[in-house]
């Protein structure tokens, strides 16, 4: 697993080339891109999380500031998922929300080892109690959305990605995801606009 948070590093756009956008070919490639952006969108969110854990100094302490129990390793953790040992990941993991059961970064570790197993209502257990500490923590709003939509929640995922969106407007991943549901539901005006809005974002991006 790659450290890498490819959730704002959707495929390049088609229309970087200036008219390529009006040929069928053009838009054959902008639709597959799209569609691999959504294969990639729980993977890019569960390797987001990882590197917000490095990078916001969460390592080798408690997200409980007045916690009595003894630091975890969350850098052995997090080489633990990165190797594919997510058994031995899980279990130090519960063990820390057994003394902390709203601890925050074993929850969202939780929900994202259960969602690379494809266990997505067990994931949206563990995001529901991250989002409760912090209702506008960025990639447990987007990885909840994405097992919302997976267990045939789409109205759910739907009004999550808003929220997602209402707060963190350039978040390419749930620009696009977002679409794909309102067009599902019917708005394909909204949806060419959230496209829009997406594929301008990744021009600037590349800029």
């Amino acid at each position: 697993m790659s450290n890498t948070d490819v959730t704002n590093s959707a495929p390049p756009s088609p229309d970087n080339g200036g008219n390529q956008s009006s040929t069928p070919t053009a838009r054959r490639r902008r639709s597959r891109g799209r569609r691999w952006l959504l294969i990639l969108g729980v993977v890019a969110v569960v390797v987001a999380g990882i590197s917000v854990a490095r990078e916001q100094g969460w390592i080798g302490r408690t997200d409980s500031a007045d916690s009595s129990s003894a630091p975890v390793d969350y850098a052995q953790v997090l080489a633990l998922i990165d190797s594919g040992r997510t058994d031995e990941a899980r279990s130090i993991l519960e063990g820390v929300i057994a003394d902390e059961p709203e601890n925050l970064l074993a929850n969202y570790n939780l929900g994202v080892i259960s969602q690379f197993a494809g266990d997505n209502g067990g994931a949206i257990n563990y995001y529901i109690m991250v989002l409760k500490v912090d209702p506008l923590f960025q990639n447990a709003l987007y990885n909840i959305a994405l097992a919302y939509r997976d267990v045939g929640q789409p109205e759910l995922a739907t009004d999550t990605l808003r929220t997602l969106i209402a707060n963190y407007p350039n978040h390419i991943g749930g620009l696009y995801n977002l679409a794909d549901l309102v067009e599902q539901q019917g708005d394909t005006k909204t949806a060419e606009a959230l496209r829009i809005r997406a594929q301008n974002l990744e021009q600037n991006a590349g800029a």
